[in-house]
């Protein structure tokens, strides 16, 4: 074979990939700039724009913002997506938000050709031109989409009470449009008086790119990035598709070092842009339009932004950050001592879960009329975060019971079975706390109970060195992966309840109790498990239990399905329980005796 004859036979094995590609949509990404002269800069989006191509491209993404692509979704017409500003300033124009017609922009639209057959495309160049009816009414007033049709299914700007929808669900209408078949428009004005002007059109939905994947020319260069924060930094603060502001702090606690008088610092989160002193410990407000009066204002944004300080660990570093420094744990001796201990640990999960219930229902209703009407204004509001507070942290328990009980079935499943041990779901109490060298109780939040809840969580503390521990067991590579990312979780977790209990303490300490009694608590006494009143309660607690333990043993079968429906089960179990358990507490004074030791 001559040379010549071997490179055409190589030539035509590449020309049948480059067939082969072609039927797969393997397409290069450098078409854009391959329909301009090669010496030709232009204005525009980078070469290699395409839509598989942007981050995050259903919201705005590094290069563009596809959302652009619907402001052109009806042959001929610009418009503009108007959200309902979240706090109105009084004195402005009412109902902006929707679709709004920005104006007429047909003359170099691909999908309306001066030559073109198509009846629909002849009425539109004659509605657009200039000396058409509608050319000359959308010159005056505010145009908005008022629906959209499609297949004989009409979709409204407006919500069956007659409001206008804010743009994100009118976007979304539109998004849903199919490219092909008939699309009707209604265009009506909304500022003028009734019966307000009206003019329906007919056209095609806009196909955003052609059969070689360039988007259509009706898109000027700079449409797809011009909704894009500009200045970048300006979004530190205003961006309101929240893409890069997901990157910054909103509530952060303050780096206030040595200081006595700041020692609630340690446990007040502030607004990260407030304009006031650094060593402040103000706490932020609930709200975007609270905190939005004593924040950084553009100028000073612009001039100093690189001087707020960084955040690591929801904490400004304003020095030299160190990590903290943990004590590395001992490795168990065995895989039966690791079992045992982890076993303990289910245990203790529970029972502490159900020491902070207990504390939970001896706070009163923030809703009662007792509370709303008490002698202390801001009682009813501390006490909603105070109970919002212990919920979580003891939803966090349970959530630590669960992955105790995961990582044994995950050693069961991994073969690690010593002395003929298998796994079964634990969702017994602990009938106290080897691991703590402590007693477990039942007491209502008083400064001393809640003293003993900080004792407990504290990141120094047993708990932390016990889960430390595990983590030091299960980083040995022969144990399953799952099981140790399980207890590295369950071991960073501990801060957020400490810092949580310290935060309930810092609210409390307002509310001293000269007597012994305090205006949050109610008069609960504990109850006994042979009490009648009880019943009911310990009924809920006990099928809770048992929903519980089926859905563990389900879980370490893999079988989701009657995994889940036990887990259904169990929250509607908890749900009655929780109305109970409050209704005794509130109504008979009867603290739920979860155990009576």
């Amino acid at each position: 074979m001559t040379a010549r004859t071997d490179q055409e036979a190589r030539e035509r094995i590449l020309m049948s990939d480059n067939e082969i590609s072609a039927r797969n949509k393997i397409f290069p990404r450098n078409l854009t700039a391959r329909s301009n002269s090669a010496l030709e800069r232009v204005v525009g989006n980078p070469a290699n724009t395409r839509l598989e191509s942007g981050v995050a491209n259903c919201f705005p993404g590094l290069e563009f913002d596809v959302r652009t692509l619907d402001n052109r979704f009806f042959p001929g017409l610009l418009f503009r997506f108007v959200t309902k500003p979240l706090y109105p300033e009084e004195g402005t124009i009412p109902n902006q938000q929707g679709v709004r017609l920005l104006y007429i922009d047909y003359l170099n639209d691909p999908m309306l050709p001066e030559t073109s057959e198509l009846s629909w495309v002849k009425k539109l160049l004659t509605d657009y031109d200039a000396n058409g009816k509608l050319a000359q009414a959308v010159s005056k007033g505010r145009w908005y989409l008022d629906w959209i049709e499609q297949d004989g299914k009409r979709l409204s700007m407006t919500d069956p009470q007659g409001n206008y929808y804010s743009c994100e669900i009118a976007w979304r209408f539109i998004r849903g449009l199919s490219p092909e078949g008939e699309l009707r428009i209604g265009l009506i004005r909304r500022d003028a008086l009734d019966p307000k002007p009206y003019y329906e059109l007919v056209g095609e939905r806009r196909r955003y790119v052609n059969a070689a994947g360039l988007y259509d020319l009706a898109y000027r260069p700079g449409e797809l990035t011009e909704s894009m924060c500009n200045p970048w930094s300006h979004d530190f603060r205003d961006c309101a598709c929240h893409y890069w502001a997901s990157n910054h702090p909103d509530v952060v606690i303050r780096d206030v070092p040595g200081s006595v008088e700041q020692a609630g610092a340690a446990t007040v989160y502030v607004d990260w842009l407030s304009v006031v002193d650094r060593t402040s410990t103000i706490p932020a407000a609930g709200t975007i339009a609270q905190n939005r009066l004593f924040q950084i204002d553009h100028y000073e944004i612009n001039q100093k932004w690189e001087k707020l300080p960084f955040v690591l660990e929801g904490r400004e570093i304003g020095r030299e950050y160190r990590p903290r420094q943990e004590e590395p744990g001992q490795p168990y001796g065995s895989d039966q001592e690791l079992i045992d201990e982890l076993s303990e640990l289910a245990r203790m999960e529970l029972t502490l879960a159900l020491e902070y219930l207990y504390a939970l229902l001896s706070l009163r209703d923030p809703k009662s009329a007792e509370v709303r009407n008490a002698k202390w204004p801001g009682l009813a509001a501390d006490l909603k975060v105070v109970r919002d507070f212990i919920l979580l942290v003891a939803v966090g328990e349970m959530a630590h019971l669960r992955w105790a009980n995961e990582m044994l079935w995950e050693l069961d499943r991994a073969n690690i079975r010593p002395n003929g041990w298998r796994y079964s779901p634990i969702v017994e109490l602990a009938k106290n706390y080897p691991t703590l060298r402590l007693e477990r109780r039942l007491e209502p939040l008083n400064p001393k109970t809640l003293d003993r809840f900080i004792d407990l969580e504290r990141p120094s503390g047993e708990i932390t060195r016990a889960y430390s521990r595990c983590v030091a067991t299960l980083r040995n590579t022969k144990y399953p992966v799952a099981a140790y990312e399980l207890a590295l979780r369950i071991d960073g977790e501990g801060t957020d309840h400490y810092e949580r209990f310290l935060g309930i303490k810092r609210i409390l300490q307002a509310y001293g109790g000269g007597s012994g009694s305090f205006p949050y608590l109610r008069k609960v006494i504990r109850g006994r498990r042979d009490q009648t009143e009880c019943e009911r309660a310990l009924e809920l607690f006990e099928e809770l239990r048992g929903h519980l333990g089926k859905a563990y043993a389900h879980a370490a079968e893999r079988n989701s399905k009657l995994e889940r429906s036990c887990i259904d089960a169990a929250r509607r179990t908890m749900l009655m329980f929780r109305d109970e358990a409050e209704d005794l507490a509130e109504v008979r004074g009867i603290g739920v005796p979860f155990w009576d030791d």
